[in-house]
């Protein structure tokens, strides 16, 4: 894809392998009509992307548990809430 690399990190994986990941970026990541501006980490033998927990955050999206979806967070529909606390 081209993408920067910025710089390496360690890591744990789901599986409890310790690895030493490229971070690249920045990326525009974008869901539905909402998107982020963030880093992605360069996953081994192209295994599939995850959406992290500070993407999710920045487009103010939730997991829908009972109809194993994802989707805009329901008290924000019409858009993003940011909070400046």
């Amino acid at each position: 894809m081209g993408l920067r690399v910025r710089q390496q990190l360690n890591v744990s994986l789901a599986d409890g392998t310790k690895r030493t990941l490229d971070v690249v970026g920045p990326i525009k990541l974008k869901f539905m009509d909402r998107e982020c501006i963030t880093d992605a980490f360069v996953l081994p033998n192209n295994e599939e992307p995850l959406i992290g927990a500070v993407p999710m955050e920045l487009m103010d999206l939730v997991i829908i548990p009972s109809e194993n979806k994802l989707s805009y967070n329901p008290k924000h529909p019409d858009g993003a809430l940011y909070s400046l606390k």
